[in-house]
C-alpha cells in the first residue's frame, strides 16, 4: 500500500515499513502481533515454553449482527492452556499501539520538522 504517504504510515502497511520490517529496520511496529505480547505480558501468559496461548484477530460480522472470531473455541479447549476470544481480546491493545506510533510519529516531525521528515522517508 502507497496511498498513504510513508512518514505517516502509523498502521505499518507502507511497502517502505513492510520491508523494513522484512529486513530488521523497523521504522513503525506493527500494531496487532506487538499488542499481542503486550496483552499476553499483561495477563501474565507465557509466550514460551510448552503451553500453548491462542490469539484470535480475525473478526467476522455475522448477518444477524453478532460479531465472533475465528476460533473454535470447544476443540481447543482441550489443548490450549490460554484462549483470547474477539470480540474482547487483542482489539484495544492493536488500538493502544496505533495510538503510540501516532504519538511517536507525531513527535519524530516536530521535533526535525516536516520537511526534514519527508526527505528522510523519500531517501531511504
Amino acid at each position: 500500500m502507497t496511498t498513504i504517504a510513508v512518514e505517516k504510515d502509523v498502521d505499518g502497511f507502507h511497502l517502505y515499513n513492510v520491508g523494513g520490517l522484512m529486513t530488521g529496520s523497523v521504522i513503525v511496529s506493527p500494531c496487532t502481533p506487538i499488542g499481542v505480547v503486550k496483552l499476553l505480558e499483561s495477563e501474565g501468559v507465557p509466550i514460551d515454553g510448552q503451553n500453548v496461548a491462542v490469539v484470535d484477530v480475525g473478526i467476522n460480522h455475522l448477518l444477524d449482527g453478532r460479531i465472533i472470531g475465528d476460533l473454535d473455541f470447544e476443540g481447543l479447549a482441550q489443548k490450549a492452556s490460554e484462549i483470547i476470544p474477539v470480540p474482547g481480546g487483542v482489539g484495544p491493545m492493536t488500538v493502544d499501539i496505533l495510538l503510540d506510533n501516532t504519538i511517536a510519529f507525531a513527535e519524530r516531525t516536530w521535533a526535525v520538522g516536516v520537511q526534514e521528515t519527508r526527505r528522510k522517508f523519500a531517501s531511504a
